[in-house]
């Protein structure tokens, strides 16, 4: 069983941990910026999260040993003519390669989804990796909602949750 931890503001032994995936994060997902700059986006990052009682940003560990990271939150605003508010937003999601197909990123998402239930979410959205997320997320009853996030310009993936 995982233990999910929230990151707090100030505290820099977590902020090092979370850079362990941060940065490999941003490195398996294109980003070729400085590992200084990544650190500066991650303590932006850091710093807004817990400002909500609803968005979370959660360092991951199994038995000790630090494994991944989500960041997430209950979108207030929605999506101008694409998404209504209120729905959940899965911002970051990230196991380490070494800790894949072990069954943990499935754990964190419940984890999420229970969060989320517990903030009156009904639905979830998030725009998946098509290479390697996509088909963890489908797996896991995300269905491509045929709308594109703005933004990034990724497919949006809905699932909608059990209360």
């Amino acid at each position: 069983m995982l233990e999910h931890i929230q990151i707090q503001k100030g505290n820099d032994a977590q902020f090092h941990q979370l850079l362990d995936l941060w940065i490999p994060y941003c490195r398996e997902t294109g980003n070729t910026e400085s590992d200084t700059a990544i650190a500066k986006h991650a303590r932006k990052r850091v710093a807004i999260q817990g400002n909500r009682e609803d968005m979370h940003f959660e360092l991951s560990f199994a038995d000790g040993t630090l494994v991944g990271l989500c960041f997430y939150a209950v979108d207030l605003g929605g999506i101008r003519n694409v998404l209504p508010p209120n729905l959940g937003y899965i911002m970051e999601f990230y196991v380490l390669p070494q800790y894949r197909r072990q069954g943990y990123g499935t754990e964190m998402y419940r984890h999420i989804e229970t969060t989320f239930s517990k903030h009156g979410v009904e639905s979830i959205y998030l725009t998946p990796d098509e290479t390697s997320g996509e088909p963890f997320w489908v797996s896991l009853g995300f269905v491509n909602s045929g709308k594109v996030d703005p933004d990034n310009h990724m497919p949006i993936y809905i699932k909608k949750i059990k209360q």
